[in-house]
């Protein structure tokens, strides 16, 4: 397991999405233009067309789309660096007129009528993605060049665990 403290200053956004607007390359510019390097979406909802959902089957992404509109019921992810570019990991349910769900990894969509997202970041965070895989790409919450020196023992730019947490791992309260 990876860990990092969250700086004690947190800057939080609501964002309102038009009609129209691409939800990655908006996403994206919002992040770009705030030169913001980490956050996580905290929240999601309105509607969405042209959706394309994923599930990820240990060796690809199995996709499929969905042009029509749909309610845009929740969205979740991640904010991080990828080749110096904003990288938005997103995750997605989306609603139909008859209350099925449909949710995945989401890669990309347009707002339909509106789309509502709170973000949250935090000064000085910077996360990153490493390659595990060709289509896979997983959050590191401290990249190259960031974070402790590595633990004897353990993988490299991870936390050493607590004085408690040893201390219950060798049964000792």
């Amino acid at each position: 397991m990876q860990t990092r403290p969250w700086p004690n200053r947190r800057q939080w956004y609501a964002l309102k999405l038009e009609p129209g607007e691409p939800l990655f390359p908006t996403l994206e510019t919002f992040a770009k233009e705030r030169d913001l390097s980490s956050g996580f979406v905290v929240a999601g909802l309105g509607s969405l067309r042209g959706s394309v959902l994923g599930f990820f089957n240990g060796e690809r992404y199995v996709k499929r789309t969905f042009p029509g509109s749909l309610e845009l019921v929740s969205l979740t992810g991640s904010l991080a660096r990828v080749e110096g570019r904003p990288h938005f990991h997103l995750h997605a349910t989306l609603g139909d007129e008859r209350h099925g769900a449909r949710a995945g990894h989401l890669h990309e969509a347009t707002v339909a009528l509106l789309a509502e997202v709170l973000f949250l970041t935090g000064p000085g965070m910077a996360f990153g993605r490493n390659p595990q895989g060709p289509q896979l790409k997983v959050l590191d919450l401290w990249p190259p060049g960031e974070g402790p020196a590595p633990v004897q023992g353990g993988s490299p730019r991870r936390e050493a665990p607590s004085r408690a947490a040893r201390a219950r791992s060798r049964g000792e309260t």
